[in-house]
């Protein structure tokens, strides 16, 4: 149960949201590991819409008189995100399965566990959930280094699947885990193992709705064969 972790550097460089147009490139201190937490070596960071909307200013994210925005500036960006685990907190490579030098992801999403959703097992619409990139307990994948708080959701991807189309797995992952959720699955897709969907959903039809990549990608996703 005791920590471990490799030889790391003091600092790592990152960019740092401040405001609508004001991401900047620092020199921060090397994230600190608690117990049951990972952390990793940021390989590959996506560039999501919402990324892009944040960097706008988007009201969702900054606020406007109907709401409160929902960044916590000043705060590494990044949500789509593939890493080679550095560091293990006490605890972490039990529960998550994980060892150093694994490559790993994360759900989007950082559950609180309190909420009625989260006590009944729904996490994924967790009330006070914080999503990587945007909020202090949960900051992202724009540096070299990026710290998996104790609540989140972790898998090893495996190493068939190369470092650089890697971070589009954090997505397979995490959207697969959806779909079956909704098809009555209730625990989180771990390994993208779509044969559950295909028989959770009856002979039936497959909807999926978004756009680009969210939008694109389940209906081929649904299609792959079966492997672990």
């Amino acid at each position: 149960m005791a920590s471990l972790e490799m030889e790391l550097p003091k600092t790592m460089r990152a960019v740092v949201c401040h405001g609508p147009h004001d991401y900047r490139l620092e020199e921060l201190p090397l994230p600190t590991i608690g117990p049951g937490e990972v952390l990793v070596r940021v390989l590959g960071v996506g560039i999501c819409a919402s990324d892009l909307k944040c960097y706008a200013g988007a009201p969702l994210f900054w606020g406007d008189e109907h709401r409160e925005g929902y960044c916590q500036p000043p705060v590494v960006p990044g949500h789509e995100f593939v890493g080679r685990v550095v560091a293990l907190g006490a605890g972490a490579a039990e529960k998550y399965g994980l060892a150093l030098g694994d490559l790993a992801i994360s759900e989007q999403i950082v559950p609180c566990w309190r909420c009625r959703f989260c006590k009944r097992g729904q996490y994924w619409m967790c009330q006070f959930g914080d999503v990587y990139g945007f909020r202090q307990r949960a900051v992202g994948a724009m540096a070299e280094y990026m710290r998996f708080p104790a609540d989140a959701l972790n898998y090893r991807v495996p190493e068939r699947k190369t470092e650089a189309p890697a971070g589009l797995w954090q997505r397979v992952y995490a959207r697969a885990g959806r779909v079956h959720r909704t098809a009555g699955v209730q625990h989180p897709c771990r390994a993208a193992r779509l044969s559950r969907l295909r028989r959770h959903r009856g002979g039936g039809g497959l909807r999926a709705a978004g756009p680009g990549d969210g939008g694109g990608r389940p209906p081929q996703e649904s299609r792959l064969p079966d492997r672990d």
